[in-house]
């Protein structure tokens, strides 16, 4: 997203759809009255989410190019919108503001479920992220220090809190592992050293345990 509230879609890779990746398909202005600072595409295209810095959501229907609003999703207080995630297969939308704050919504009726978690956190640590799994419906939030993973009722199901400023990570993403796979990665998380780290669920202790490590430079 630019200044102009808008953004471009592209595609992203070779389909029956699309002869060609990477393609410039339409570009959209004033989405939004102010700049974009996150969006996501549901996995097939169809739905586009899109959050401001003025702190709202707006939820797209995206067809033959053409960009049709479908609702507006307030609840973040004034607070920019970091991170949004989607999954058409478990119909549900997740967003995360700069306060920390994570709220669930229904993409079917496009309505608001339940609050995952409230703000605030130490903005010294900066990153925000959310990402569902889309087999199960899970979770992942990621708060400054804190990653949790929530199942899609809103129960915790394991963390991991990162002590080292130095060692928070900048991104995580959900996989479509199933959480009761004993060493199957749930959560993946990339940190300013250049490591990438595997996480899995200890369910003994709720906790997220560390599983594989990743090199920079292997």
């Amino acid at each position: 997203g630019g200044i102009n509230g808008g953004l471009s879609v592209y595609a992203a890779a070779v389909s029956s759809r699309q002869r060609e990746a990477n393609k410039l398909l339409s570009i959209h202005d004033a989405m939004h009255r102010a700049p974009i600072a996150t969006a996501k595409t549901s996995v097939n295209g169809d739905w586009i989410i899109t959050g401001c810095v003025d702190s709202t959501v707006r939820v797209w229907r995206y067809d033959e190019n053409k960009m049709m609003l479908s609702a507006t999703l307030t609840g973040h207080d004034g607070w920019p919108i970091k991170a949004v995630d989607l999954s058409e297969e478990c119909g549900v939308i997740a967003t995360a503001c700069e306060q920390g704050r994570v709220l669930l919504w229904d993409l079917r009726t496009l309505t608001y479920v339940r609050s995952l978690r409230e703000g605030s956190y130490n903005n010294a640590y900066g990153s925000v992220a959310v990402a569902i799994n889309h087999r199960t419906g899970s979770i992942l939030v990621l708060v400054g220090p804190e990653l949790t993973l929530f199942d899609i009722n809103g129960n915790m199901l394991a963390s991991h809190s990162f002590s080292a400023t130095t060692d928070v990570p900048t991104c995580a993403i959900a996989t479509d592992c199933p959480e009761w796979m004993e060493h199957g990665a749930v959560a993946v998380t990339g940190h300013l050293s250049g490591e990438v780290r595997l996480w899995s669920i200890d369910f003994d202790e709720s906790r997220l345990r560390l599983r594989h490590t990743i090199d920079e430079n292997p």
